[in-house]
């Protein structure tokens, strides 16, 4: 049996901000006294990113630009917090904002599949930048609504490639219920966690990421030869953890939200280890890295798409979906390989796709698409 993908849907908050706001905020919030202001202009232009969108309200933006306090929310700049909010604080909006974002993502997936809601029987939600209970998966539940005996995992704090975790987990458990649909929903708010003080490896991160939120409504095929209706269909995925590469790459829970370090070593450690591994995987599906009609890589940023194109031999244009979402929502984490995908779909995209993510560990996740 083969699991089969049936649509797609994708969700982004109201509030969008241009690259270049982007940095004037950042600016803002880490005051007159920032040691390269030049040097975090450099990192801004150069991450291939147009927009994004922040999970706060708009007139929160609009005080930070202006200098005003309309809203006033503890993400504004004050004296007495120069490390910005609290962990609470930053843990409250997603409170407020993670459930309807995800609902937003699901509605639009399950229109598309054209499947009753009161059939699926598993719900599998992935996030990496916020944490309340009851949550993300009982808010869906319980406005879609979804049937109150649904059974629900969750996969929590992987990072970017959540996602394809999540669409692991589908798999197994669809197995357990052949032929009913199975809806997987991730969603991030990175923008949450800006940091607020001079340390240049976090302050990339600062530079990335975007908010969103992506779901899936997946069903075993029973044998059946038909196609999905969506034309994904997963043929397999693998794991690896590189070894010698746990300090590359963190995510940690901090007193001021949650903090990232990305290492500049990255991109030479993914020309190295990619090329092996994917084959190997490949080749237990009988293909070739030449037989890949399209690769979803996961953006992590400009650099890592470009150490993807030369360790793989993809030429220049050889991720320009990956590019295309960088440059529209930037690195929303986990669920950005999904707005990749259905970037790909509404294209007509031929197969075999395979799907790659890149998260602390440093681990790579990857899914092929036949």
């Amino acid at each position: 049996m083969a699991l089969d993908v049936l649509s797609i849907g994708s969700a982004v908050p109201q509030t969008l901000v241009s690259q270049g706001d982007a940095l004037t905020i950042a600016q803002t919030l880490l005051g007159p006294d920032g040691e390269d202001r030049e040097w975090l202009g450099k990192v801004y232009a150069g991450c291939g990113i147009g927009k994004r969108h922040f999970s706060v309200h708009g007139q929160v933006v609009k005080d930070i630009l202006k200098g005003t306090n309309e809203s006033n929310s503890p993400f504004l700049p004050r004296k007495h917090m120069p490390a910005g909010p609290t962990t609470k604080e930053r843990m409250d909006h997603y409170e407020e904002f993670a459930g309807p974002l995800a609902l937003q993502a699901t509605q639009s997936a399950l229109q598309d599949a054209g499947v009753d809601p009161t059939a699926i029987r598993q719900l599998i939600t992935v996030s990496c930048t916020g944490f309340f209970s009851p949550g993300v998966d009982q808010h869906i539940i319980r406005e879609v609504p979804l049937s109150p005996g649904i059974e629900r995992t969750h996969v929590g704090f992987m990072g970017c490639h959540g996602a394809l975790n999540g669409i692991r987990a589908a798999h197994g458990l669809a197995n357990l219920c052949p032929g009913e649909p199975v809806l997987m929903v991730a969603g991030e708010h990175c923008s949450l966690h800006n940091h607020y003080l001079w340390e240049k490896e976090k302050l990339v991160a600062n530079a990335l990421f975007g908010d969103g939120a992506a779901a899936m409504v997946l069903r075993y095929n029973q044998g059946h030869p038909t196609e999905p209706s969506s034309g994904l269909r997963l043929a397999g995925s693998a794991s690896c953890i590189v070894p010698n590469s746990t300090d590359l790459m963190t995510w940690k829970v901090g007193d001021n939200g949650f903090t990232m370090t990305l290492s500049p070593r990255i991109p030479a450690l993914v020309r190295r280890t990619l090329p092996g591994w994917i084959s190997g995987f490949l080749a237990t599906h009988g293909l070739t890295t030449s037989d890949i009609r399209a690769w979803a890589v996961h953006p992590g940023g400009p650099r890592i798409l470009d150490a993807v194109e030369e360790a793989l031999n993809l030429g220049q244009n050889g991720l320009e979906d990956s590019r295309a979402i960088l440059a529209e929502v930037g690195n929303i984490s986990s669920p950005t390989v999904m707005f990749i995908l259905q970037r790909m779909l509404r294209r007509q995209q031929r197969m075999p796709i395979v799907a790659l993510g890149f998260g602390p560990g440093i681990a790579i996740e990857a899914a092929l698409f036949r």
